[in-house]
């Protein structure tokens, strides 16, 4: 995909990330995986987003990428300057402090767990941002099933993604998003 393409692609994604689905990874920004370092590190400066920190482990480099404006962090990973995976990340990532009162308090509630079973990933993410919920860790490395755990300050919740619905949603302890 040449720049332009992939430019005018992330434009539409930009939108959605800014329009309440801010925890979830705007879809134009998966069609990086698989471009260069240097492209993912243009498009997403030009989108308004910054290196918080970066990791090195075996061979594969972490970024992780911050947004003032939609206040998303993001994690960029890749392996011998190609882009492997974009995945949202923790504002704790990002190496961003904010209180809990600040970003949960009043809007957060509990959300009944057995209620976002089988829904689409994006019904199911919509419902846990209303509800006040970040997506606080991703683990992408099981194949076609992402785990992920999300947390309201007051609700911890494990969920199992499979072809993009949510398949299991358990309510955990406190503990386990912390």
């Amino acid at each position: 995909m040449n720049g332009q393409a992939l430019a005018c692609a992330l434009a539409a994604s930009v939108f959605l990330a800014t329009s309440g689905f801010a925890q979830s990874v705007p879809k134009g920004f998966k069609k990086l995986e698989g471009a260069s370092d240097d492209v993912a590190s243009d498009t997403l400066a030009r989108y308004g987003y910054h290196v918080r920190s970066n990791k090195t482990a075996w061979n594969r480099a972490t970024k992780y990428w911050w947004n003032d404006a939609t206040r998303q962090c993001l994690l960029v990973a890749s392996r011998k300057h190609v882009v492997v995976q974009v995945a949202s990340a923790s504002m704790a990532d990002c190496d961003i402090k904010e209180a809990v009162g600040e970003r949960y308090g009043g809007g957060a509630r509990n959300i009944n767990a057995a209620d976002l079973q089988g829904l689409s990933r994006s019904a199911a993410e919509a419902r846990l941002n209303q509800a006040g919920f970040q997506a606080r860790n991703i683990d992408q490395s099981k194949g076609d099933v992402t785990y992920m755990w999300w947390f309201n300050g007051r609700q911890c919740l494990a969920v199992t993604l499979a072809n993009d619905r949510y398949e299991l949603v358990q309510s955990m302890p406190l503990s386990q998003c912390r």
